[in-house]
């Protein structure tokens, strides 16, 4: 054993051109207990530091000990000049519990076999403890509200993905892509608030529609529009989003909306319109009007209406017309059975018609009698039909209908 000591830089060796020189601390035993080291010991713990210095020419040096202080721990250390110490740039550092330390660097696990098959680079953290409570775990963290975003990037050739905690947007956990900048990436796939609200941004959802599963590796799908009261969503087949429409299906014949009105107000015209006469809504009184708005051209719509209806006179009857806007579509005329002093009778009728648009339109009934003055609701003495209007009314429903 050979203790250096009360000497100040002590050096061995010297320049040796294209060898290597070698300090050996040599045991050749091969029996239990018999170790070689390399001791390095200061007097206490109010002495300086202890450590070892690893220099290249004068330019960089890196130092590995023990720093001496309160408490001691174990530091590797950067310095940009031959001078190396514990005191300069610390790159990685071990506590009195045994707690690893990496600081001011990142912590790069390189594949040093250029990528080679079956040898891949990893970080593998471990707990072979089997008590509960046992865990392993990453941990990141930033210092206070003004540093940066803790985050995990997932770098591919062309394309870089990142996750992590976004504190320019009210600290909101993020899964992002890019292909320039950094973490949160401008493409954001997951957002989590603080609060747990989970919304996919990128995605191009209709605020209050449905996402369903695409087919299997598809993605996923959303109606474009968020519906109306009373609709349902519907399917429309494998990879196709689905949509919201009428209760009743999609089929010919289904249902696509309904619209209606009433009126329980009396009226009457004495305004009166020939048989052979085209009607028009100048030459006939409106009675009850109805807004429209076909979802398809090619729709049909069914008109519905009825009316209870009086004449003046023992003969003649009431005629009502079908308008879309000013444009005539079909007349219904009704005549009642005559009592004594006037005729009574129901007008109702069901009509179908392409709706040949999908712009809102305005459909309405108007009416006239035919030859003497028509009452509607009431009888030509002004009063109410069957004991008041609360009791009778004008009815007037649109339905549309696949073809």
């Amino acid at each position: 054993m050979v203790t250096i000591n009360n000497s100040i830089n002590n050096t061995v060796g010297a320049s040796n051109s294209g060898v290597t020189n070698t300090l050996t601390v040599q045991n050749p035993s091969n029996t239990a207990s018999s170790a070689a080291e390399v001791l390095v010991t200061t007097g206490g713990t109010s002495a300086g530091d202890c450590y070892t210095q690893y220099t290249v020419g004068t330019t960089a040096s890196f130092a590995a000990g023990i720093s001496n202080g309160s408490p001691p721990e174990y530091r590797l250390t950067y310095n940009a000049n031959a001078t190396g110490t514990l005191t300069g740039t610390k790159i990685f550092r071990v506590d009195t519990s045994g707690n690893s330390h990496f600081t001011n660097s990142s912590l790069a696990i390189a594949n040093e076999n250029g990528g080679a098959a079956g040898n891949p680079s990893y970080l593998n953290i471990q707990n072979t403890n089997t008590a509960a409570g046992s865990d392993a775990n990453i941990n990141l963290q930033v210092s206070s509200s003004s540093g940066g975003n803790a985050h995990v990037d997932y770098t591919g050739p062309s394309n870089n993905w990142s996750e992590g905690v976004d504190k320019s947007d009210s600290s909101s956990y993020k899964i992002t892509q890019g292909t320039t900048g950094a973490f949160p990436y401008s493409t954001v796939g997951l957002r989590i608030s603080t609060a747990g609200a989970v919304s996919l941004p990128s995605a191009g959802f209709t605020t209050g529609g449905v996402v369903v599963a695409s087919a299997s590796g598809g993605g996923l799908l959303a109606s474009t529009t968020a519906g109306t009261s009373g609709q349902v969503l519907t399917s429309n087949g494998t990879g196709v989003a689905p949509t919201f429409q009428n209760a009743g299906g999609s089929g010919t014949g289904s249902i696509v909306q309904q619209v209606r009105t009433s009126s329980t107000t009396a009226t009457s015209t004495g305004t009166t319109l020939g048989v052979t006469t085209t009607p028009t809504t100048s030459n006939t009184t409106s009675l009850i009007t109805l807004a429209c708005t076909p979802t398809s051209a090619t729709n049909v719509l069914i008109f519905e209406f009825s009316a209870p209806f009086d004449n003046s006179g023992t003969s003649g009857g009431v005629g009502f017309f079908l308008f879309a806007g000013s444009t005539f579509i079909s007349a219904f005329p009704f005549v009642a059975a005559a009592n004594s002093s006037a005729t009574y009778g129901t007008g109702a009728f069901r009509y179908y018609a392409v709706s040949g648009t999908t712009s809102a339109t305005t459909y309405a009934v108007y009416y006239a009698g035919i030859g003497t003055t028509a009452y509607i609701l009431q009888n030509s003495s002004s009063t109410a039909l069957y004991g008041g209007t609360g009791n009778t009314a004008i009815q007037f429903t649109i339905t549309e209908v696949k073809p």
